[in-house]
Parts: structure tokens; sequence; C-alpha cells
């Protein structure tokens, strides 16, 4: 729902969209290594200031096995890693261009095969997943460069200030993403569909998804969204897998492969389903262990299908 702002959130809205702008304009012409520490040097206020969020990233770090000590190391590294996501978002033309980083990418033969099809046009619907893993911006907007001129259509959910939300909009879009709300992407995907419009529909699987399938995520049950895998299921359309993984400030590795529906064409659709999202989910861990500190570890990601553990009052 959007927000409705008076005159003095709306005044303070414009001035956060103009100092966003402001840093960057600044981090485009630094040197990404300076990214690197200004995003240590900012770390610290940010795990002060956000103390939901800190204690939601404690808390699953420690349901998964973490100590207080590692819970705290970790979660940190991965609140300096979301400050260089945004750093990276902001300058990502330059990343793009190549200008001053380092982007390997590793696409197997099967899914350049595959991307041959669609940029052809001779793919009615394609589906992407991914995560919350190292810079995911890159990811989408490596995949908008290479399947050009089909559309990458993200499934998010927008900030409900509005000025805010268009800024993130137009950003995305600078460099080949459209943004579609969550409770919209299945209108939008039909009515696409209908217009016969090439596009890939891309959805970051490791968040809470109400009603979703409660699969198994780190060895606990968590609601997991399966429209991807209903799609892909449905109309045997191509399910890419990708990931973004920073090795430093600059440097990336773009990793993406496409999952092979056969063993799942003889089975029932709901196990079938059921199986492609456990897929998508273990991809997604997989990730995350090779990066952990490049997961946004904040997500209230089992928070209905796991018991509520409070967490000890010194943390």
């Amino acid at each position: 729902m959007t927000m409705k702002l008076n005159p003095i959130h709306r005044a303070l809205s414009y001035a956060a969209v103009a100092s966003i702008r402001g840093l960057g304009a600044g981090v485009r012409i630094l040197p990404p290594v300076i990214w690197g520490v200004l995003a240590s040097a900012l770390t610290p206020f940010l795990w002060l200031f956000l103390p939901k969020h800190r204690k939601r990233t404690l808390k699953n770090l420690v349901d998964t096995g973490r100590s207080r000590k590692q819970a705290r190391h970790l979660g940190m590294a991965s609140f300096r890693s979301n400050l260089l996501v945004l750093f990276e978002s902001l300058a990502m033309q330059r990343l793009i261009e190549r200008r001053g980083v380092r982007v390997e990418r590793r696409i197997s033969p099967r899914a350049e095969k595959s991307f041959k099809r669609i940029v052809a046009g001779e793919e009615p619907i394609v589906i992407g997943v991914s995560g919350h893993v190292g810079i995911w911006e890159l990811m989408g907007a490596e995949a908008a460069s290479m399947l050009a001129p089909a559309t990458i259509a993200v499934s998010a959910r927008l900030v409900k200030n509005p000025i805010i939300a268009d800024y993130i909009v137009k950003l995305r879009k600078s460099y080949g993403i459209k943004l579609v709300e969550k409770e919209a992407m299945m209108r939008y995907i039909i009515k696409m569909m209908r217009k016969k419009a090439p596009h890939v529909y891309v959805f970051l699987c490791d968040q809470h998804f109400r009603n979703g399938e409660k699969i198994p995520f780190m060895n606990r049950k968590a609601c997991t969204v399966s429209i991807p895998a209903t799609l892909a299921i449905k109309y045997n359309s191509p399910l890419f897998m990708g990931r973004c993984i920073r090795r430093a400030p600059g440097d990336y590795l773009i990793d993406i492969d496409l999952l092979d529906l056969t063993p799942y064409t003889h089975m029932d659709r709901k196990d079938a389903v059921r199986s492609v999202t456990a897929k998508i989910n273990g991809y997604i861990e997989e990730s995350i262990k090779m990066a952990p500190e490049q997961w946004t570890w904040g997500h209230r990601r089992w928070r209905s299908c796991c018991e509520e553990i409070p967490l000890p009052s010194d943390f």
C-alpha cells in the first residue's frame, strides 16, 4: 500500500533521494577499493541504528548453529555487504561497462543454448530464480544486456514511500530491470503472455512467501514461493538459476545454469512443483555457503514455518 505523505515527509523524501543521487555521483568516480573502506566505516553505524534488523540477523544466525560471537561477526559482515550492494547499484553503469572492475561470467552450455532461443523470440515464457546473495542487482543487469530485447521483469516488494519507490524503479530501469510489485506479478505475467511480449520473469526465492510450500531451507522448514516451479512445469519453460558473488569490491563472478526439468516431466504436477522448489532452495543454500557474509540474514525467512524463539535479553 502506498504511503500518503504530508508536506514535511514529502520534503524529507526528496532530500533523501537527492542525498542518494549525490552518493551515486561519488561512488561512480571512486575506485572500488574505496567502496569497501566506506562500507567498513559505515557498518557500525548501520548496525547500531537498525536494531530490529540487527536482532533478526542475530537470531537467524544463532538458530542456524552459530555462536553469539560468530553471529555478531557474520551479521556485521552481512550489513557491510548490503552497503556495498547499495554502492554497486548506484554505480551499475560503470560495472556494466567494465570501467575499473572485473566481471567473470560462467554460463553453462545448456544455458547458452537457451539464451540464443530467448534472444530470437522462440521462448514464450522464461523463468529466472536467484536470491539476495552477493550483488543480485548486477545479476539482473547482466541478464538484461545478454537477453535483449526480452524484458527482465523482477518480482519485488516496493517501499511504501512513493517518492523513494519511484526513484528505485527508475534506477533499476536505467540498467534494464523492470520491477513489478509482488502482489501484481501474476496479473502482469498473464497480461504479457496475452500480448506475446518476450519476457524473463525473475523471482528472488529466499524470502518468506505467505501460503508458500513448506520446503526445508538450511534444515528448517520455510514457506517458499512455488510460482517459478509452477510456471516452469505448466508451460515447460526454461528455468534459469543464477548468482553473482563478490570476490572483492570491483571483482565479481556470475554463475548461470539452466535447470533440467526432464526428471520432473512424468511426476504428478504437485509433486513436481515441490521437487523443483526444493531444488531452487538447494541452489540458494549452495550460494550462501559460497559467501555466507553476502546473504541478507535479516530476512524473516522462517516467520510462520518454524518456532519463534525470543532473543536473549543481552543481545
